[in-house]
């Protein structure tokens, strides 16, 4: 996924979207906080609100699909 990750950044271009990776097996908080319950699941907060999230995955993606799920807030 990453280049596919990293192509969908690049073609959004947008400062205010940032992303952040996170090791799986060390962020059991995390995980319970955004329901992830396997490796390669993405969760996009919108504009920092912690309470508003959204979930992609687990799985393989293209970049367009990645870029339709960063352009969906």
């Amino acid at each position: 996924n990453k280049p596919h990750i990293k192509t969908a950044f690049q073609q959004l271009n947008d400062e205010n979207v940032v992303g952040f990776q996170v090791n799986y097996d060390d962020s059991q908080a995390l995980k319970k906080q955004f329901g992830v319950t396997m490796q390669s699941t993405f969760v996009l907060i919108e504009k920092g609100d912690m309470a508003k999230f959204k979930k992609l995955g687990p799985g393989q993606f293209d970049a367009d699909t990645f870029l339709t799920f960063l352009q969906s807030v």
